[in-house]
């Protein structure tokens, strides 16, 4: 068994961390849902009707790992948090804006924290985090694809800054569980082997 799992002050950590990505997974299949209904293009609708079965994939495999670890999925303030970002991209009526601020916005910062935490947790959830993180860029290379498309490079400034200030809101949503799990890592590093 890793660090993360042998404190309680890091076993919460962790969950917190879990709970978050469940409620994020849960938030982007609601997302995803109602992007396929609205878009025209018929190659981002197939595309997001392949992806949201790994969403649910994935919102299936976290949840066994929060009650795995103890936790409970049900609604919390980090709700309301999470609203803020989910509410900027779906906002947006520009394909190419939508697609930047969730591949390379919310996709890309879920893969990031599941990179993080694979280290320092129980190989079972380190092996569920891997798989997640592989899919996630699996799904920011199928959005790249897509936004090769935007050639005006007006358009391109202007979808960059968009997903900086979406980065600058998840960073705001996730500070409080990154700090935790900064020292969990510091201490896992600092550990005697």
């Amino acid at each position: 068994m890793a660090f993360a799992l042998q404190t309680n002050t890091s076993k919460d950590a962790t969950l917190e961390v879990i709970q978050r990505l469940w409620r994020t997974k849960l938030k982007s299949i609601t997302l995803l849902e109602k992007w396929m209904a609205k878009t025209t293009d018929l190659e981002i609708k197939a595309g997001l009707k392949a992806q949201l079965l790994d969403e649910r994939r994935h919102l299936r495999l976290l949840g066994e790992e929060v009650n795995r670890l103890g936790g409970r999925l049900q609604g919390s303030a980090l709700d309301q948090m999470l609203e803020r970002p989910f509410a900027m991209l779906q906002a947006q009526s520009n394909e190419a804006y939508k697609l930047s601020a969730y591949y390379h916005g919310i996709k890309a910062f879920t893969a990031n924290r599941c990179g993080r935490l694979i280290p320092v947790v129980d190989q079972a959830l380190a092996h569920t985090l891997e798989q997640i993180a592989r899919d996630e860029a699996g799904h920011i290379r199928w959005a790249n694809i897509r936004l090769e498309r935007v050639k005006d490079i007006h358009e391109q400034r202007q979808i960059a800054f968009f997903v900086e200030k979406m980065e600058g809101v998840l960073e705001t949503v996730w500070s409080r569980s990154r700090r935790q799990l900064g020292s969990v890592r510091q201490r896992f590093f600092a550990a005697p082997r």
